[in-house]
């Protein structure tokens, strides 16, 4: 199952921006910048016609609209291309909440639809709604989002009870010091060493003996204090309980 969202990216220098982290290039299409333009453009642009892409299997959502009238350009044959080929569907014009296939880009000349989200077919039943949000003066292109209808089913946590903490490390500067001196030498390097090339262990065995390394390092550098444990009979307990409710 995948979810691909294409966009249009400017640049002021007139060069594609391809180097999104997270996405991959697949096509440019650029113009020099007009004199009226506010920014440069660059990187994807596609237009599609609002019947190319019903041309593949027929799905259960109804047909595509497009309020974008203008003819296809090469970008967006190439896309429609994709679509047929890896049985993508365009969410522009056919899902609740874009129902016309509202234009995306807004400048100077004129409107067009060059932002689309596309997920596979077999996840069209799963998407809540698509939408394109109003024009913001911070970009000529409208923000999109869709959203998905998940089910979450609840499942009864098993309790733990943690082990009792068996006292604490005095810290003050000279430990500090001693501590960071301690870490750096080659047992405790070479122990460290061992651990992260364990790749056997499991998240349990992998805790302690973490916790044990930083521990025995600890115990090098600073004194430890026991807690100490209250051994109170139970019933001299409930004999003072009773006294100071009295």
């Amino acid at each position: 199952m995948h979810i691909i969202s294409l966009v249009e990216t400017w640049s002021d220098s007139g060069k594609p921006v391809d180097n999104i982290p997270g996405f991959d290039f697949i096509c440019n299409s650029t113009r020099k910048k007009h004199k009226r333009a506010r920014r440069g453009s660059g990187g994807i642009s596609l237009k599609i016609p609002k019947s190319k892409d019903n041309d593949y299997s027929i799905d259960s959502h109804s047909l595509r609209n497009n309020l974008d009238s203008k003819s296809a350009n090469k970008s967006g044959k190439l896309l429609i291309d994709l679509c047929k080929e890896s049985g993508l569907r365009i969410l522009n014009g056919r899902t609740i909440g874009d129902p016309l296939g509202k234009c995306t880009c807004i400048t100077y000349n004129g409107s067009s639809l060059v932002d689309y989200t596309l997920v596979s077919s077999n996840l069209l039943q799963c998407i809540g709604n698509f939408k394109v949000s109003d024009f913001t003066p911070i970009s000529d292109h409208c923000p999109i989002s869709c959203s998905l209808l998940t089910c979450f089913q609840k499942c009864k946590t098993i309790e733990t009870k943690l082990d009792p903490l068996r006292g604490k490390f005095i810290w003050d500067n000279k430990a500090i010091d001693c501590y960071t001196t301690n870490i750096q030498n080659s047992h405790v390097k070479q122990r460290l060493d061992e651990f992260v090339n364990d790749k056997q262990i499991d998240s349990n065995s992998a805790v302690e003996k973490f916790n044990a390394i930083l521990c025995d390092t600890a115990l090098l550098s600073t004194k430890f204090v026991q807690k100490k444990i209250m051994n109170r009979p139970i019933k001299k307990i409930k004999t003072m309980v009773l006294r100071l409710l009295s």
